[in-house]
């Protein structure tokens, strides 16, 4: 075995892995908003480290850079100082508006079967094998079947963020990134999303950010809860959560 082979056994393999990171407001970014952030630089070194099968809370105050931490971690947004390196095969993020990431022209079956279609490698390709993928999560989040033939327009708030996280998880992600997607649905319906989360992590080893108010955060699901305050990344307490 050479020294690089050994050296590769020895170290943990990486999902996410963010170094010194820092991002300011854009300068064109709309006055209305910002006149009400104190701090130009939205986050400012930033570091963090994420291993399969290890989910990361993540809480703060509104306009923290929650979701533009996410953002920057899917390669979305660019840091303006710092590195990002995601090592993930295949990455999904929940939005914490289902709607807006919906076409309102599109049916529920053409957005799950073009998720499905980007992803194909990680199913058995037999006969049926969409429509078998789309109604296992669909009986995992409760959801009824006839829903595939409306369009998002159609469809409640709370139903095109339900939607929106089944396209997330029909993508078979080794690293979810998800914002506050405890949100607009019912007490049952967070405690299915909590244990398909829970049967992902142990079961597949998928990582997660997860975005959330300290009130959803399910009891035990992360290994760590961060906060943003001030753009600063801080450890919280468990306990909080």
């Amino acid at each position: 075995m050479t020294q690089a082979q050994a050296k590769q056994l020895q170290e943990p393999e990486l999902i996410l892995q963010i170094s010194s990171l820092s991002f300011d407001w854009p300068p064109n970014w709309p006055k209305s908003f910002t006149s009400a952030i104190s701090q130009k630089k939205l986050l400012n070194d930033v570091n963090l480290i994420l291993v399969p099968g290890q989910f990361v809370g993540l809480g703060g105050p509104m306009a923290s850079g929650k979701t533009t931490l996410l953002r920057l971690s899917s390669g979305f947004l660019k840091p303006s100082a710092g590195k990002i390196k995601n090592h993930s095969k295949r990455r999904a993020m929940i939005y914490h508006d289902g709607r807006a990431s919906l076409d309102p022209q599109q049916t529920v079956a053409t957005h799950l079967s073009e998720a499905l279609w980007l992803c194909r490698q990680a199913y058995s390709r037999v006969p049926g094998w969409q429509l078998a993928a789309i109604e296992a999560i669909f009986d995992e989040l409760g959801l009824e079947t006839a829903l595939l033939k409306c369009k998002s327009q159609q469809l409640s708030h709370g139903e095109c963020h339900l939607i929106a996280i089944a396209r997330a998880f029909l993508q078979c992600p080794d690293l979810l990134l998800a914002d506050d997607p405890w949100s607009l649905v019912n007490t049952s319906t967070q405690e299915r999303l909590g244990c398909m989360l829970a049967k992902r992590k142990t079961e597949y080893g998928m990582a997660a950010i997860l975005v959330h108010g300290f009130q959803n955060l399910p009891s035990g699901l992360c290994d760590r809860v961060l906060c943003l305050d001030n753009g600063i990344l801080l450890e919280a307490s468990l306990a909080e959560t």
